[in-house]
C-alpha cells in the first residue's frame, strides 16, 4: 500500500516547478566546484571536497524537499483524507520518507555522469569515492527521516524543514 503513495508524492514534487528550480541549481554548483577543483587542485585528491560539497548541498535541499511535500498535505487539505483512508499512518510515513530519500538520491545520482569525466582524465581510487558517495545517501537518509519525523511531531512545515536544517548542521 506504500507504492501508491510513494508514487502519488513523487508525481506531486515532480510536477512542481520548484524541483526543476532546485535541480538546476544543485547540478549548477556541483558541476562547477567539480570542474573548479579539478583544474585547480589537481587529480589527486579533490573527489572528497566535492562529496563534502554535496553533502553540503544536502543539508539545504532535503529540508526544502520536506517543506515542499508536507506543507502540501496540509496547504491542499489532503492530510485528512490520508488519514481517513484504510491504511495506516506509519505507511503514510514510510511513504513520505521515501518520496524525500529518493528525490534527493535521484538528484545525487545525477552527480555520477562527473565520475565519467574523471575516468576519462585519470585512474581514480574508486574505493574512497564509492565510499563517499554512499556516506551522502547516509547522511540523506537520516535528514529526511529527521525532517519527517519533526514534521510529525510539529504539524508545521517551516519548523520542520528548519529543525531538519539545524538537526543536519549539528550532525556535521
Amino acid at each position: 500500500m506504500i507504492r501508491p503513495l510513494l508514487t502519488k508524492d513523487w508525481r506531486g514534487l515532480f510536477r512542481s516547478p520548484l524541483i526543476f528550480l532546485l535541480l538546476a541549481g544543485f547540478l549548477l554548483i556541483v558541476n562547477y566546484l567539480f570542474v573548479l577543483l579539478m583544474l585547480t587542485v589537481g587529480m589527486d585528491g579533490f573527489m572528497p571536497v566535492v562529496l563534502d560539497n554535496i553533502a553540503n548541498l544536502s543539508l539545504v535541499l532535503v529540508p526544502v524537499l520536506v517543506l515542499k511535500l508536507v506543507g502540501e498535505e496540509w496547504v491542499l487539505g489532503t492530510d485528512e483524507w490520508l488519514l481517513t483512508q484504510p491504511i495506516r499512518p506509519i505507511q503514510v510515513i514510510i511513504a513520505k520518507f521515501w518520496a524525500v530519500f529518493l528525490t534527493a538520491a535521484f538528484f545525487v545520482g545525477l552527480t555520477f555522469c562527473n565520475l565519467g569525466v574523471l575516468a576519462y582524465f585519470c585512474d581514480p581510487a574508486w574505493g574512497p569515492i564509492a565510499a563517499g558517495y554512499l556516506g551522502v545517501f547516509l547522511f540523506i537518509a537520516v535528514l529526511a527521516a529527521i525532517g519527517i519525523a519533526i514534521s510529525v511531531w510539529a504539524r508545521s512545515a517551516m519548523l520542520a524543514a528548519g529543525g531538519t536544517f539545524v538537526v543536519g548542521l549539528l550532525l556535521m
